[in-house]
């Protein structure tokens, strides 16, 4: 089956049942960002410590591949909940996103592409619609390559 994620489905972290609530918004992939604060937002479990902060793991990965720039809102919050790679957007990409800046991509563009890059749209974003900050999704496991795990607290 399609491997959502860096560990497998018995590794002791993952631990919660899925219950949709604007998690993998834009398809069954990997998602990543640029800024650390958030990749901070979706850093789970962390440890409390005696002094009452927290210690937080966050994986820093090199990824592979050619991005497919989307900006603007899903028509619906579950448009391209099940989208699983980003040639799968080839026939329908019109009916699932609302563009902000310019036109939806190309049937062209969405061919060349394995990764798919969500513009963060600042104060225009909509909850559950669209992003605030720009992430980045790849659809298959070997795109990512974990290459140090950071260790912070807050």
């Amino acid at each position: 089956g399609l491997c959502t994620s860096l560990c497998n489905n018995d590794c002791k972290h993952c631990v919660a049942r899925h219950h949709w609530d604007k998690c993998h918004m834009f398809g069954l992939g990997i998602y990543l960002a640029d800024l650390a604060k958030k990749s901070h937002r979706y850093c789970s479990q962390p440890v409390e410590l005696p002094d009452g902060s927290r210690r937080f793991r966050m994986v820093l990965c090199s990824v592979l591949g050619r991005a497919l720039e989307l900006s603007g809102h899903l028509r619906d919050r579950e448009a391209m909940h099940d989208v699983s790679h980003v040639r799968a957007l080839i026939h329908n990409l019109e009916e699932m996103i609302e563009p902000c800046e310019g036109s939806v991509p190309s049937k062209h563009d969405v061919e060349g592409a394995d990764l798919l890059a969500v513009k963060g749209l600042g104060r225009a974003c909509k909850p559950g619609f669209s992003v605030m900050n720009t992430e980045y999704i790849a659809y298959h496991p070997y795109q990512c390559l974990p290459k140090y795990v950071i260790t912070y607290e807050v």
